[in-house]
């Protein structure tokens, strides 16, 4: 008869190996108390997780913050000057990567928070940091509308007032004015091939005929 628990013991261990990322590294916020931390000879240590934990909860939280904003203008700028398949299949492809990045951020700051819990940061007592929901928290207003009735009852997420200092802000509007300056420049690019396409579309030879067709296909 086969020995069912060492079959199960065998496919966690298996598991484990597998998956590098879900092995216990026997760090302090591994353990839920002081005590259990103070009996592996780890409490010493708590001090030092703590600032290397905060350090990351900050970065995911800048990395979050600029995927957000970059998605939202992508997606902004994409209705208003993305036009034809070409256009329109890189500004997908664009908004697609900003928001996996943001939810990678959004994740890697809630592994970064929940140690920060269990090596004591109380919620009650410290608002520097707070629960996200990858569900309903990666969003922004639209700046780039008008405030309307009612609008001012939701509320964005708590990271937009917390944890900004000024060189984070400049940084963020750079980096939408470079894409923004980006963007704008395909648009004139677009403009320019379409206007040499209707150019040689007014001759009716063969080379004219490719010229066009090549016009368009930059256009787009």
């Amino acid at each position: 008869m086969p020995d069912l628990m060492g079959d199960e013991d065998q496919e966690m261990d298996e598991t484990s190996t597998d998956v590098p990322e879900l092995e216990s590294l026997g760090l302090p916020s591994d353990y839920d108390n002081a005590e259990q931390r103070e009996l592996a000879g780890l409490q010493s240590f708590v001090s030092l997780e703590l600032q290397i934990r905060t350090g990351k909860a900050n970065d995911a939280l800048k990395i979050l913050r600029e995927s957000i904003r970059l998605e939202s203008t992508l997606i902004s700028q994409k209705k208003i000057h993305a036009c034809g398949t070409g256009p329109n299949t890189r500004a997908e492809a664009k908004i697609r990567q900003a928001s996996c990045r943001k939810v990678e951020a959004a994740e890697e700051y809630i592994t970064a928070y929940h140690a920060l819990l269990n090596l004591g940061l109380n919620p009650m007592t410290d608002d520097t940091f707070a629960p996200i929901n990858i569900e309903t928290d990666l969003w922004m207003k639209d700046p780039t509308k008008t405030l309307q009735l009612r609008n001012g009852k939701h509320v964005e997420p708590w990271f937009w007032k917390k944890g900004l200092s000024k060189h984070s802000v400049d940084s963020d509007d750079r980096l939408l004015e470079n894409f923004e300056r980006l963007i704008r420049s395909f648009a004139r690019m677009r403009q320019a091939w379409t206007s040499v396409a209707q150019e040689v579309e007014k001759a009716s030879t063969l080379k004219a005929k490719a010229q066009m067709a090549y016009a368009y296909k930059m256009a787009n």
